[in-house]
């Protein structure tokens, strides 16, 4: 069974690498774009990035979960641990820095107007990096605690 949740972990940690790495490696082609050009672009991504940010919260619950199974003396109990903060962060980072900014592209006049939309673009695309940078840390830690010796 605990082979199984681990897997299944796994395969969810994997998923949230997708949407962060997506927009970090696009940032270099957005900061090239007019700004027209990226405020029409922007939006345009929102609703299939949604659909892989399921993975997350399941994510963090399975690494809960699988946590709760694995012997707190193991080296994979630490690791685990690890990457379940490492989901968590990445989460908490979507709802602090991406999900406001999703809203405003969903109105991209209003984030036309602002006269801080130079930083909150900024901000938004340098979060992608951040994010996929967790999503990756907890994918390696949950991939070392899998093949870290039992017990």
């Amino acid at each position: 069974m605990l082979a199984i949740l681990m897997a299944f972990a796994l395969v969810l940690a994997s998923v949230t690498i997708v949407s962060p790495l997506a927009g970090a490696l696009d940032v270099p082609g957005d900061v090239r774009l007019a700004r027209d050009r990226y405020l029409a672009v922007g939006g345009v991504y929102y609703p299939g990035f949604t659909v892989s940010g399921v993975a997350e919260p399941l994510a963090i619950l399975a690494l809960a979960v699988l946590l709760a199974s694995v012997a707190q003396s193991s080296w994979a109990f630490w690791l685990i641990a690890l990457a379940l903060a490492a989901e968590a962060l990445a989460h908490g980072l979507y709802w602090f820095l991406i999900a406001p900014m999703n809203a405003a592209w969903l109105t991209s006049e209003r984030l036309a107007a602002r006269p801080d939309r130079a930083a909150l673009l900024d901000r938004w695309e340098r979060s992608h990096v951040y994010r996929a940078l967790a999503s990756t840390a907890a994918f390696a830690l949950l991939v070392a605690a899998a093949l870290a010796p039992a017990g």
